[in-house]
């Protein structure tokens, strides 16, 4: 357990973790565990290591680190066990709800369903199409394509500018995508603003109140309910969608989906790797769902 644990420490701190605790809690439980036997992380270990360690909070604390590290290891190995969530919050954390995934279909049909909306001025349904088509296809934060410039898309990528914690990135995009945005660039009707890369007749980006409404209003029109537990499909699931889709991409060897949950993490704009790590949880622990999931895309 000593090595694999040295190997996730190292992972966070060239994602630019300081980690001072952690780096002393985890070797310390990695020693316990080793001294039990344990090759593998087992959640008996993490369980009897923690409840000598002070306060509850304290050790729901601990238990969730070694959460962490248990999908981590997981990934690369199914051997490691991974402390389920419920062991790993207080009772009064509420559970993150299930997203709704969408096919490949649906989002085509949503596409279309907002390209054909009445709006006054025909521009306006393009922007809105468009602007959702990149949050698909990218998985970008809505706030994020709405505050696109459009000097920040140059080529095959796009500069988003102080992300979620202020963080700036490159996110690199196909060149479909890249095709698809010049086109409706060349359609904009002169006298609109061009400072922003998606605009309305009013030259300005629409807000996102506007642009969940009328999300909603074309997966009411298109019969989307929830499915497998989830809520009701919102535009931000487009977001998991796009994760999880690319995780499931990457096949089945551990060393691959690890490697890959790192570049996902950065592409996304995750401030803790630990928000790529419940993609994961998803994709394993629904592992039939997500197997349909898939099929339904490849055959759509």
């Amino acid at each position: 357990m000593i090595e694999p644990v040295r190997k996730y420490l190292r992972y966070r701190k060239a994602l630019g973790y300081q980690d001072i605790d952690l780096c002393r809690e985890l070797p310390d439980f990695a020693r316990f565990a080793a001294n039990r036997g344990a090759i593998y992380l087992r959640n008996d270990d993490a369980i009897a290591w923690v409840s000598e360690r002070g306060t509850l909070a304290r050790r729901y604390r601990l238990l969730a680190s070694i959460r962490r590290l248990g999908l981590f290891l997981y990934a690369e190995d199914e051997r490691h066990e991974v402390i389920s969530e419920e062991q790993a919050r207080p009772v009064r954390c509420v559970r993150r709800p299930t997203p709704y995934i969408y096919t490949d279909g649906e989002i085509r049909h949503l596409l279309a369903e907002l390209g054909s909306l009445p709006f006054r001025h025909r521009y306006d349904a393009e922007t809105y199409k468009h602007l959702v088509g990149l949050i698909a296809a990218t998985g970008l934060r809505i706030s994020e394509a709405r505050s696109i410039l459009t000097q920040d898309f140059v080529e095959d990528q796009i500069l988003i500018r102080r992300g979620k914690f202020g963080k700036d990135r490159i996110v690199h995009i196909h060149m479909s995508t890249a095709k698809a945005l010049r086109s409706y660039l060349s359609c904009r009707p002169q006298g609109l603003s061009d400072e922003r890369l998606f605009v309305i007749h009013t030259s300005r980006s629409p807000s996102a109140q506007s642009i969940q409404a009328m999300f909603r209003q074309c997966t009411n029109n298109l019969n989307l309910t929830s499915r497998n537990g989830s809520s009701l499909p919102r535009i931000h699931d487009l977001r998991h969608t796009f994760a999880i889709k690319a995780l499931a991409a990457c096949g089945t060897d551990r060393k691959d989906i690890s490697n890959h949950i790192v570049a996902l993490s950065t592409y996304m704009g995750h401030v803790s790797v630990a928000s790529t790590y419940w993609y994961l949880e998803i994709s394993t622990e629904t592992k039939e769902d997500m197997a349909l999931a898939i099929e339904e895309v490849l055959d759509a």
